[in-house]
């Protein structure tokens, strides 16, 4: 767990302020404890981290779950993500056949939290329910734009399904940006091999299926 994407000061008066109010009900429960042998020769290994692994708990219920909710958008402000995202890929490689820019359809899954978020996409064509090729983001970070979108931007690493020369293993970069109103992602993305595309999926369900179908 990390804090990126926490307001570092309002986390630090979360921290203090909790220390302060657990320290008391910890000091009551010690003496509950106490009357207890079976009890008390448990708190003697644990004891003296009480307040820190309540603190720590708390916050770990905050990074999984809480972050989530409107009421912690004072500590952290970052859209809820997660779930499965449907689309299109458009790329500028143009299909030797048709002599048109190759279109892919585009599964994007994203599991994320308070501190990290991690995108898989899965790719194949829109007649066919073969996978083509996948990817698995390996560097990303969400950023707050000044008109109060957020957007997307990670590096990815893909991997084909099929021996294709035009489907070799590459990594790339990839920026999205988030339509709340729509529940979209929509943007650009650029590979080492030289191509580049547009990307453009909406939120389909929140079950992550880890597959193209």
């Amino acid at each position: 767990m990390n804090f990126k994407y926490y307001k570092t000061s309002n986390l630090i008066i979360s921290i203090l302020v909790l220390s302060l109010l657990i320290a008391p009900g910890s000091k009551h429960l010690e003496s509950l404890i106490q009357k207890s042998e079976y009890l008390n020769s448990i708190y003697s290994y644990i004891g003296n981290f009480s307040t820190i692994a309540i603190l720590t708990l708390f916050l770990l219920l905050i990074n999984n779950v809480l972050w989530k909710y409107v009421a912690c958008k004072w500590l952290v402000d970052l859209p809820n993500l997660n779930g499965r995202y449907q689309g299109e890929l458009t790329s500028t490689y143009i299909d030797p056949q048709s002599q048109l820019p190759v279109k892919k359809k585009c599964i994007i899954e994203i599991c994320q939290n308070a501190s990290e978020i991690k995108i898989h996409s899965y790719y194949g064509d829109h007649n066919s329910t073969l996978q083509s090729s996948e990817s698995i983001s390996v560097s990303e970070e969400i950023r707050k734009l000044s008109n109060g979108f957020f957007e997307i931007f990670y590096i990815f690493s893909n991997t084909a399904n099929t021996s294709s020369p035009q489907l070799d293993n590459h990594i790339g970069t990839c920026q999205l940006k988030y339509h709340p109103d729509l529940k979209s992602l929509v943007g650009e993305y650029y590979n080492k091999r030289g191509f580049k595309g547009r990307i453009d999926v909406t939120f389909v369900q929140k079950t992550i299926l880890g597959r193209f179908n």
